[in-house]
This record gives structure tokens, sequence and C-alpha cells, in this order.
């Protein structure tokens, strides 16, 4: 390890040259193939043996050679698994420190010869003390020993009886001529990744006001880690299940919490309750009263991401803790996450309805506050029968009941042209008719074939200017009516098309009001479902809708179906590219990589990387468009206005990424 690097990392730490030289053993600087943020992360909620620790040793050291054997990077024992942590008065007894004081030096050995992190609960004594402590190890070494910062005595614990609470400021001890750290104030960091970063408390520190973990966190670990020993009451599961979400919400982190069972009944039952969670998300829990193993890919190169847009969150550098460096093995590994195919979407049918219900009454207040602030009650939009159009008249619909005003004081008009179908064009007629809105059909082909021929245009040649023409010519008419009618346009066009600048620049790109400019493909396919599904009356024509092929309906019907979905890609591809890309920053390599396993059931590797160049190509070469966006309520987690969450030159470079993904192509190929 260089001296830089070193002195970087252990700056302000209060260490003397023995421990410097300690720790100088333990790291080596790996360079091996990027692990893409991840970190793979297992609980143990171990079913121990109460005051035998020669059983609980054999428990644990199984569980570690299993885990070397896994690859997996950090791995966690409950509080004071080495001898449970019900033994009462037992922790006096001699005979048990003494095994303890054994077996912890025993424990570096099991992974001496591996990069796995391992932390285990122990009894430790030091100066005539006894502390409830987290030992943490790494390449036959003891990195640094956490004692718990409060000590319960209330209720069911009493836990000064036994234990010494945590020293105010952390020393360095001595163990076999070995320096160790030893205090509440360490973190743990890995000098390969940066971002792999630690922090260690111990159940009760979690309960408390000024936890710990707080000042972890600060401190920048992104890991903060919670050895628990926790029993089971009526309505503590759900308590402590929230207490961890909020946690590492709150702290931008992700919260490994777990907890022992199969502890002493005498007074109280121990369910083993554990839970790995990331801002604010449980990834696994474990099941109740048995000895489980849960294991998660940690994203920490999202979390980082997070802390460094969130301008409230502020690294306050601490010159009494002590940063103590290891290194891990940073190799490609299959991410062993799985992540939603619709991540605008929640899982559940129930969440789905409620967000759809909240998502189309944002969308409705902001078009009810825009008319009420211009003294205006009419609006004019285009409707051709397909999805975005029809969700903007459900809102249109939805804001005239908050401005208590009729279904009439909207103008819907049908314009069809050249590539008009048959059944989108009879079903803008037919809703408009259900919904009680004013509806018109206005002709566009003669006023298109003038400007056609202004233009020495043949009519036969479909290219761009045949199809941007008509687009063009229905929004002039559109403006047009409103100055007529005392109105406003409704813009249609979704956040997924404003994402692929599938759009004609000032055609359809333009209106007085944006009310689908946050709400991707697969949104509003799922709330002009919901909207059939609680208004009956126009159920069927929605669902008729909702099964039409999406098409800008520009070309003309003989030349064949023009499907937008074959020319771009799957909207479902490019809203989770869009997703990833907006809310977590990742690189595109790393968001070929998730789609990969996201939708290996569904599309080919190859498949996801031709659509994923398109999305690439388009996204970067159509940031002009949405340099001119009309307001729009923002109602998901983006927003594409350069007035809200993105702003962008447009001209970046971007060619450089393609060879990017196909590396990554390869790389996914040979790992399968």
């Amino acid at each position: 390890m260089s001296e830089d690097v070193y002195d970087d990392l252990l700056a302000n730490n209060s260490t003397n040259a023995s421990f410097k030289e300690e720790v100088t053993k333990c790291v080596t600087i790996n360079n091996n193939e990027n692990n893409f943020g991840f970190v793979r992360v297992r609980g143990v909620s171990l079913k121990e043996s109460v005051f035998n620790v020669e059983s609980n040793f054999e428990s644990i050291k199984k569980h570690i050679l299993k885990a070397i054997n896994e690859n997996i990077d950090l791995l966690v024992f409950p509080e004071l698994s080495l001898t449970s942590y019900t033994c009462g008065d037992l922790f006096f007894k001699n005979s048990l420190l003494d095994a303890c004081n054994s077996k912890i030096k025993e424990l570096a050995e099991i992974g001496k010869n591996s990069n796995l992190i391992y932390i285990v609960g122990s009894p430790f004594t030091y100066n005539q003390k006894i502390y409830n402590c987290a030992i943490v190890y790494q390449k036959g070494k003891i990195l640094g020993i956490v004692p718990k910062t409060y000590l319960p005595n209330y209720n069911e614990f009493y836990e000064m009886r036994q234990f010494t609470e945590a020293p105010k400021s952390n020393f360095i001890l001595e163990l076999d001529n070995h320096q160790i750290p030893f205090g509440n104030k360490l973190i743990f960091s890995d000098i390969n990744r940066p971002a792999f970063k630690f922090g260690t408390e111990i159940c009760e520190d979690l309960w408390s006001p000024t936890s710990p973990s707080i000042k972890h966190a600060l401190q920048g670990a992104t890991l903060l880690i919670n050895l628990s020993a926790s029993n089971e009451v009526i309505g503590k599961d759900e308590y402590r299940k929230a207490l961890v979400k909020v946690t590492s919400k709150k702290l931008i982190s992700s919260y490994v919490y777990i907890s022992s069972t199969n502890e002493s009944t005498s007074d109280l039952v121990y369910s083993g309750a554990s839970f790995i969670s990331e801002y604010g998300d449980i990834l696994k829990r474990s099941t109740l009263y048995k000895e489980d193993e849960i294991t998660a890919d940690i994203d920490l190169e999202k979390l980082v991401s997070i802390r460094q847009k969130d301008t409230t969150f502020r690294i306050q550098l601490d010159s009494s803790y002590i940063t103590i460096p290891f290194s891990s093995k940073n190799e490609f590994k299959k991410p062993m996450i799985f992540l939603s195919q619709t991540p605008f979407l929640p899982s559940s049918k129930k969440d789905q309805e409620k967000w759809c219900d909240k998502a189309i009454q944002i969308q409705a207040h902001g078009l009810a506050k825009r008319l009420q602030s211009i003294n205006v009650s009419k609006v004019v939009l285009g409707l051709s029968g397909g999805l975005d159009s029809t969700l903007a008249l459900l809102v249109a619909i939805e804001a005239m009941k908050i401005i208590e005003k009729t279904p009439k004081e909207i103008y819907a008009f049908s314009m069809p042209c050249f590539g008009t179908g048959k059944r989108t064009r009879s079903n803008s007629e037919l809703l408009a008719e259900k919904l009680g809105v004013s509806f018109e059909e206005i002709l566009l082909e003669k006023s298109v074939k003038s400007h056609l021929d202004d233009l020495k245009h043949d009519y036969v040649t479909a290219d761009v200017t045949f199809e941007n023409a008509q687009a063009r010519e229905r929004t002039q008419f559109l403006f047009d009516k409103a100055n007529q009618l005392n109105a406003i346009v409704i813009g249609t066009g979704d956040l997924s098309e404003l994402a692929l600048g599938y759009c004609t620049y000032n055609g359809d790109h333009m209106s007085n009001y944006s009310v689908n400019c946050s709400i991707p493909k697969t949104l509003v396919k799922a709330i002009v479902k919901r909207y059939g599904e609680t208004h009956k009356d126009v159920q069927d024509v929605l669902e008729d809708i909702l099964d039409t092929p999406i098409s800008p309906e520009l070309l003309p019907v003989e030349n064949g179906a023009q499907n937008t979905e074959d020319i771009v890609g799957p909207y479902e591809l490019h809203d989770f590219f869009l997703y990833h890309f907006m809310c977590n920053d990742y690189s595109f390599k790393k968001i070929a990589l998730l789609a990969f396993e996201t939708f290996k059931n569904k599309y080919l590797p190859t498949t996801i990387i031709k659509w994923l160049k398109i999305f690439i190509r388009c996204f970067m070469t159509q940031q002009f468009k949405r340099q001119a966006v009309p307001d729009g309520p923002k109602v998901t987690p983006i927003s594409l206005s350069p007035r809200g969450d993105y702003r962008a030159p447009s001209d970046a470079s971007f060619n450089y990424i393609y060879k990017e993904l196909d590396e990554i192509l390869k790389i996914y190929s040979n790992a399968n």
C-alpha cells in the first residue's frame, strides 16, 4: 500500500507506529474487474446454544467457511453470538470469559486465507471490565473491536449489571502482540472500493435518540451494521422494521440488522428478526424463529450518488474517529439483486392502485391551478385515440371537477390524416362521447397537402418532412383554436417520449401545459387501466385503447402498421433505462448488466444492448427539445425539464459508450 493512500485513509487518527505496521500487513491492493459498486452482504440469525461457547464457535465457523466458498464480502453474526445473549450472571464466570478469549483468537484463523470480512458478537474483558462487543475480522487479523454504546437497563433489560458501556474515546489495545483499535468510533474503509465503508453498533444503539450510526454515516460510512439480540413482543416487529427502514433512508445508507434466535426463554422469546435494508427498502428479511441466512447485494454506488446530490447530507469528519483500512477482492460478480421490470410502479396491485390514483390527482391539480391562475376555464387537446391523449383527456376531466366546470369546457379534436386508422379514430369519438366533452373531427389532409405543395413534396416519399408536416399542422390548429375559444392547449406527450425525443419539435412537443411530462409510458398504461376499473362507464373503450399498438399514425395506411416499439424498442426497457440513469445515476454499462438480469427470461442480452444503444443515441441527441419544454407537473421521481431535475448540454459525446456496452456484454457472456 502506498504511503499517500495510507496517510489519506488514516488522516487525523490517533494511532501509534505499531498500529500502522499492523494495518499495513492487512492491506494489499487488488485491481480486478469492477464490481459495479455492489457489496455482497450476509447476515446469520444464528440458532445459539446458551452458555455453550464451543458449540456456538462451531456454528459460526461453519457459516464463515460457507461464506468464503460463496464469495460473500461481509458476514454478520448477532449480538453476543459466541455465548448467546441470555447468559445473565453467567457472564461473570471465568470459565465463560476464558473460553471466549480463546475462541476470539481462533476465529481469526478461520478466514486468514480469504478476503471475507466477518463480524462476531462476544463479551470482551479489558481492564477488569466486561464489554459487549462486535469483533471485526479479516485475513487472520482482528481489524477492530467495537463495544456497545448504550446499555439498556429498563423493563426486561439489565445489561448494566454485567457490562460496561463503551469508553468515551477510542484507544489501541494490545492482544497477543497485535495492536487493535478499540472503541465505538471506528470506520472500516476498503482501499479498493472507496464507497465500501462501514461502521458498527449493537442492538440498543439503534433505538437510542443519538445512535452511533448517525455519526458513522456522517463520517462517510455507507454500510451500517447492527449486531442484535431482540426479543419479540406483540407490535415490536413492525416498529423494529420501520426503525431499520427509516434509519437507512434518513442516513442514505444500507442498514444490516442481524438478531439471534434460540435464546433462553426463561422470561423472553427471541425470534431472530433480521433485515438487510438499502435507502428505505427492505432487500431481505429473515424467517422468524429459526436459524436463517439472508444475503443481498448492496448498491453502494447508488448510495454515494444520492449523497452527492442531497445538499443536506454533509460529511462531518470527527478527529476522534479511527479509520481502519482493509482490502477486499474487487472483482466482477453477476449481481444477486432482483429489480422490478417496472421501476415506476410498486410491486403490489394495491400499491399500484394508490399510485395511479395519486398520480392523476397531482396532474389534475396542476392543471386546475394553472387554469385558475390565468382565469381560463376551457382547454383544447388533440384526441388521437391513443394512450397519451387519452390520459390527458382524463386529467382534464378531473381538473374540471376541481374547478367546478362541466366536461363541455374540454374541446377534444380528432385530426385524422394519411395514417390514421379506423380503430383509433373510432375510439377517440366514442371516449369523448362517453365523457361528455365537446368533440369535433377535423380532416387535415387538405391543409397538409397544401403545405407539402409549398415544399414541393410528392406526398409519396414517407420521410421525416412528410411525418412532421402532419404533427405541426395539428399543433398549429390546436393553438389557433385555443386562441379562438380563449382556452389553453393541453400537451399529451409523456416522459418516455420526451426522453427519446420521439416528438416533433414545435409540433406535439409544444403546448401551454404538458400534463403527462413526468409520466412514463408504463405508468400511463397503469393509470388508464386503473381509471377504467373505477369508472365502469368508460372501461370498455379504455381497455380497447390499451390493447391498441402504440403508433404515431403518420405514415399512409397502405404502407402497413407503424408500430412505435418496432422502431425505438420496447417502452418497458426504455423506462427501465431511464429510471436507473436518472434516479441512480448509473453508468450505461451498469444499466445493461442490471437489465440482463432483470429481463433474462424475456430478452436476450444482445437485444437489450441493441435497444440500449438506441436509447443512448436518442437521449443524448434530443436534449435540445427538452431545453424548450412547456410547463408541466412533476409526478414521478423524474422530470426532464431544464427548470427541474435535468440540466445538460445538447451536444454531449456518447459514441464511446457503445464500446463499453460491447465489453460488458462480453464479460457477462463469459460469466455464464
